[in-house]
């Protein structure tokens, strides 16, 4: 149940993000860098790297409202911009994997060494 409410949250923070949009004055700098300034600060954007200076975006995965607006600029959407960590297939590959069952522990065979 938690993580399915974690899931419901992270849907909606990219939402929230795109709230902002109007909030910055994008303005492109070359080679994929923006600089995104708004009343309280100025902030540096970089598509290529997927990265912003408030370090948000390189922090969580998940692109900060400066990188959203500059994304939104491009006309792009941040949802494609989301670190592969959140994206289906990579939460496949990780629990890809088997365990195997087991026997209960009554029907070990005994080493004749102290429990442990």
């Amino acid at each position: 149940m938690s993580r399915l409410a974690d899931k419901r949250a992270f849907a909606t923070k990219i939402e929230k993000i795109k709230k902002n949009y109007g909030d910055f004055i994008i303005v492109p700098c070359g080679n994929g860098e923006f600089e995104a300034r708004a009343i309280y600060g100025q902030y540096t954007v970089n598509l290529q790297l997927q990265t912003c200076s408030c370090r948000r975006w390189d922090l969580t995965g998940i692109p900060c409202e400066h990188a959203a607006t500059v994304i939104a600029q491009e006309g792009g959407q941040p949802e494609d911009y989301v670190s592969d960590w959140y994206h289906k297939r990579s939460f496949l590959a990780s629990y890809n994997h088997i365990i195997h069952p087991m026997n209960d522990p009554d029907m070990w065979e005994k080493s004749g060494k102290p429990p442990i």
